[in-house]
């Protein structure tokens, strides 16, 4: 029984590292278990399978829910559903939400919207909604312009204080701060491209220079870090983090018409194509079921058990 109960542990402990893939392809919205190098493990599973147009996944922090944008209600808002497609509902039907743009704060209470599209470009309102659908917040972002177009346009920082952001006036990465709501430009002009931010605090986007894209590391002050060539890209864009901060996964297009899911290793600098057609990717395995720690300590315990 002893034996058992120790392979059992080992089993679901190797069950929950499998990370977590979220995309959208064709106006549909896939889900696949992956491992830590970005490779799928299974079977792509189409979580939607809705005759409207849905795009643009974001996980929430613990996995259960996944918010998208969707066409549903005859305009572009966000909709919520739990991470295996079933109970899709309108996170706030006010809220006119932009092509790309909606993100879950750390802690997963909140979403950060925005919407009421002004002239095609630009979004006139930043939204702080509940996951009920309060409004919580509503910051006016006629001074700011938030990208439209640019996906996605903002992140949240991994501790909630503050959120990135491009902005469409001087084509900058700026940074906003959620207590007075105040923002302030951290690259140059012309500085700027989709971003996401990592859990050691760093910002990557993806920038195009002299017509040649690269991924550039840096740091909340605007500091760089790295920057790491992609070379033969048409197209590159939509960056999320590993789990682990050691890779980053993007969309992009070596080919005309053909768009698949990229990763890049930040410790050798190699692009991998992962193989799966997607677009607007969000990666999930910040948890497991069994903390390896906790899993160490019942193995030894019932090793000693007699």
């Amino acid at each position: 029984m002893r034996i058992f109960l120790i392979f059992f542990l080992v089993f679901l402990s190797s069950s929950a590292m499998s990370d977590k893939l979220v995309f959208g392809k064709d106006g549909e919205i896939y889900v696949a278990d992956i491992n830590r190098r970005g490779e799928p493990t299974g079977k792509i599973r189409n979580l939607t399978n809705h005759p409207s147009y849905d795009d643009c996944p974001s996980w929430s922090p613990d996995g259960r829910k996944i918010a998208f944008i969707t066409k549903r209600d005859g305009f572009s808002t966000v909709y919520v559903m739990d991470s295996n497609g079933r109970n899709p509902h309108p996170l706030n039907k006010k809220i006119k939400a932009g092509p790309f743009a909606a993100d879950w704060s750390p802690d997963g209470r909140k979403i950060a919207v925005c919407g009421d599209p002004t002239f095609g470009k630009a979004l006139s309102s930043l939204f702080i909604v509940s996951i009920n659908g309060k409004i919580l917040s509503e910051i006016p972002l006629d001074g700011i312009r938030l990208s439209a177009i640019v996906d996605p346009p903002f992140k949240w920082s991994p501790d909630g204080k503050s959120i990135a952001c491009i902005i469409v006036l001087d084509w900058q990465i700026g940074i906003i701060d959620t207590k007075n709501w105040q923002l302030k430009a951290i690259t140059r002009e012309g500085e700027t491209g989709s971003l996401d931010w990592s859990e050691k605090g760093e910002i990557v986007f993806l920038n195009k220079e002299e017509d040649k894209y690269c991924a550039v590391l840096i740091t909340p002050e605007g500091n760089t870090i790295r920057k790491y060539p992609l070379p033969g890209f048409l197209y590159a864009g939509c960056p999320v983090w590993s789990p682990d901060c050691d890779r980053i996964l993007f969309e992009g297009s070596q080919k005309k018409e053909e768009w698949f899911l990229f990763v890049l290793d930040l410790r050798s600098g190699d692009v991998r194509n992962t193989g799966i057609r997607g677009a607007r990717p969000d990666w999930w395995g910040r948890s497991t079921a069994v903390e390896p720690l906790n899993l160490f300590n019942t193995l030894w315990g019932l090793i000693k058990m007699k």
